[in-house]
């Protein structure tokens, strides 16, 4: 594994087993994580973040099924580690995770203070005074005051709440944090302020982070790079500001113009993309977005592309960003 990567990601295909047969919710997907980077992975609904970050964390459902591919972590393979050695030793200690709808997870019945603990004795074998020490300097961070940790979670707001989730996972203060759509259900005012304090604990402390979400614009202030994501495959991976300037990828181009732009309110109508997600147990011939892709020509119907590189660090998966010509 290359020192300059945290985290890296090869063909990693997770399929769910259903009556009708394989649904390939990822396929053959690969990305690297470069250290002390953000890298953001977006995509519709259904596009397979979540089951990626899922499988990283193997916590996949009892009919999931990695079909393929390496998740390497210093030079080890998480999928083929021992499944308690990962759960105790890399699990939240060296690679932490806020969960999507994060702020369901905190148990009603118990304090935030109870459940900081359980954390920290689940992974180290430290004393109370020493893990309360631990405790008050991630509360610090998240400016949280102590009087927080002897309140059970129906006590707190809704920031209140997604702050001590953040806290909790940087607790161990692990090398890479997964963020899966950190401010859904939460307010604007509120996902803005939540946005900030990702980004500034990110920098302070350096550790690496995947963080996914539908909103690409919410990405455009955090992340260094870009992964997008459509029916399980990846179609476009490069930096942030190259994506945004230059979009490749059909997908990507539509994907960016459906981002209401409130300062070209009065000329430009709201976008959509036309047509459905595919069905990903039946998933259309050839290139995965053809059946909503303006461009597709008969090449596109045919052979699906695979990612290749178009300009330094910037690969799309697409015939005509490569230069190809319709084939109608």
């Amino acid at each position: 594994m290359s020192s300059l990567n945290s985290l890296e990601i090869s063909s990693l295909s997770t399929y769910y087993t259903t009556k009708r047969g394989y649904l390939k919710a990822v396929d053959k997907v690969s990305f690297n994580l470069p250290k002390g980077s953000v890298l953001g992975l977006a995509g519709e609904s259904g596009s397979g973040k979540s089951t990626i970050v899922n499988t990283i964390f193997r916590v996949l459902p009892k009919n999931a099924i990695v079909k393929e591919g390496s998740i390497m972590f210093n030079n080890e393979d998480l999928l083929k580690m021992n499944l308690n050695f990962f759960r105790k030793e890399i699990s939240w200690k060296k690679i932490s995770w806020i969960p999507q709808g994060s702020m369901s997870i905190l148990d009603p019945v118990y304090t935030v203070k109870s459940q900081m603990i359980e954390t920290i004795n689940a992974h180290e074998d430290i004393s109370r005074a020493e893990a309360m020490e631990i405790i008050y300097k991630s509360l610090k961070a998240v400016n949280l005051p102590d009087d927080v940790l002897n309140k059970y979670p129906h006590q707190l707001s809704g920031g209140q709440k997604q702050r001590i989730v953040i806290a909790s996972a940087l607790l161990l203060d692990p090398e890479i944090v997964v963020a899966d759509e950190p401010t859904t259900a939460l307010d604007v005012v509120v996902q803005a302020e939540i946005v900030k304090l990702i980004k500034e604990l990110q920098k302070q402390r350096g550790f690496s982070m995947i963080f996914v979400t539908h909103d690409l614009s919410l990405l455009a202030g955090v992340s260094n790079y870009l992964a997008i994501l459509y029916g399980g495959k990846l179609v476009e991976l490069g930096t942030t500001e190259d994506i945004f300037k230059d979009p490749l990828h059909p997908y990507t181009q539509m994907f960016l113009k459906a981002i209401p732009d409130i300062r070209k309110w009065k000329e430009r109508k709201l976008y959509y993309i036309p047509g459905e997600l595919p069905d990903l147990i039946s998933p259309p011939k050839g290139c995965i977005f053809n059946p909503r892709c303006p461009l597709a020509g008969g090449i596109c119907k045919e052979s699906s592309p695979g990612l290749e590189e178009v300009s330094k660090g910037h690969l799309v998966a697409c015939y005509f960003a490569r230069g190809g010509k319709r084939n109608d």
